[in-house]
């Protein structure tokens, strides 16, 4: 019989002992409930202990329900709302733990205290509470813990994407290409052999700088090194290649992670202009809005040509993006017969907190 993984043992562990906690938690106030049963509404100390058994059971089994209530109502941004619905709720459960226990002492043939119902709604509303708040604080150690997670997984991508990128920019069958451009040019242009020698040192170099640098680059700096890139591939494609540029001058100075953009421009020279005869036009934009930098990469394509599924730039792109913003980030590709485009949504750093670690 095949063994189930660490992984799972692992998670199976944790939510033992997660659950193991919560009830220990009611022994407690199976306890207090007890005493406050047998000095408020006087019964016998085992009738107050059996009757504060059962109301512990019953308001322990419904947590889940608790703990999903706080995931629906979290505290924030409006806190204020969160309270409101909290303390209703604390009200309703109160109530029906007091009718609970009303009905729970009949059934069992028990004396009907006055002070019963209004004794058991007081706690029920305050155990409610308790419970809402500790899920609250439990939620809150949960996101902290995805968000080391998310931040572990972001320095192992970043390591990962800058060799990745690396390895796609002098990668062998890139500087082969390259290096013969400039054999050709040698002999029937040789200024614009010299003048691509000095386009691919300037590539490389800026290629090389970006990857020691932080992880967080201005728009700017990765527009310079993209158009540097530009400046290699035009060589090969020459008036087959075209560039069209729409840049808000406000987006310039907004930052990003490196090597970000670069990835996406060489996919639309790779899977788009070198897949069409006549070449085409690839379009960069971007703007800065009050909630995100907004990057588009179109360009021509021939879809019969295009291999299916996204290139390892743009899955590489995806993940990094996930990584370091979770789901405050999007990637998102749409394509027709005629254009593919590419479009990236970036939180600004003043809504973003996270920052690609590993800087």
């Amino acid at each position: 019989m095949p063994q189930p993984s660490s992984g799972y043992a692992r998670h199976d562990t944790a939510s033992a002992a997660r659950i193991g906690a919560y009830l220990a938690a009611w022994v407690p106030a199976a306890g207090l409930l007890a005493l406050l049963l047998a000095a408020g509404a006087g019964y016998r100390p085992l009738r107050a202990a059996a009757l504060a058994a059962a109301l512990a059971l019953v308001f322990a089994s419904a947590g889940p329900g608790v703990r999903s209530f706080c995931r629906v109502v979290p505290l924030r941004p409006h806190w204020s709302h969160a309270l409101v619905s909290q303390f209703a709720a604390a009200a309703v459960a109160g109530g029906l733990w007091a009718a609970l226990a009303r009905l729970l002492v009949a059934s069992w043939g028990w004396p009907a205290s006055p002070a019963l119902a209004p004794l058991v709604g007081a706690a029920g509303a305050l155990f409610y509470l308790l419970t809402a708040a500790g899920f609250y604080l439990a939620l809150a150690i949960e996101r902290a813990g995805a968000s080391e997670r998310r931040a572990g997984e972001a320095r192992l991508l970043a390591r990962e994407a800058d060799l990745r990128a690396l390895q796609a920019q002098i990668n062998p069958h890139f500087l082969y290409n390259s290096l013969n451009s400039i054999a050709a040019l040698v002999a029937s242009d040789p200024e614009g052999a010299r003048t691509m020698c000095a386009r691919l040192g300037e590539f490389l170099r800026a290629s090389l700088a970006q990857l020691g640098e932080s992880g967080l680059v201005t728009l700017g700096d990765e527009l310079e090194l993209t158009r540097a890139y530009l400046s290699i591939e035009r060589v090969r494609f020459g008036p087959r290649l075209m560039v069209d540029e729409s840049i808000e001058p406000a987006a310039m100075a907004a930052t990003l992670p490196k090597l970000l953009l670069q990835p996406l421009v060489e996919n639309a020279v790779v899977h788009g202009i070198g897949s069409r005869l006549d070449g085409g036009c690839i379009r960069i934009a971007a703007a800065l809005g009050e909630r995100d930098l907004r990057i588009d990469v179109a360009n021509p394509y021939d879809p019969e040509e295009r291999r299916p599924g996204a290139g390892v730039g743009l899955s590489n792109v995806g993940r990094r993006l996930r990584a370091i913003y979770g789901e405050e980030a999007a990637l998102e590709v749409t394509a027709n017969r005629a254009e593919f485009r590419v479009r990236l949504r970036i939180p600004p750093p003043p809504l973003a907190a996270a920052r690609e670690p590993g800087a």
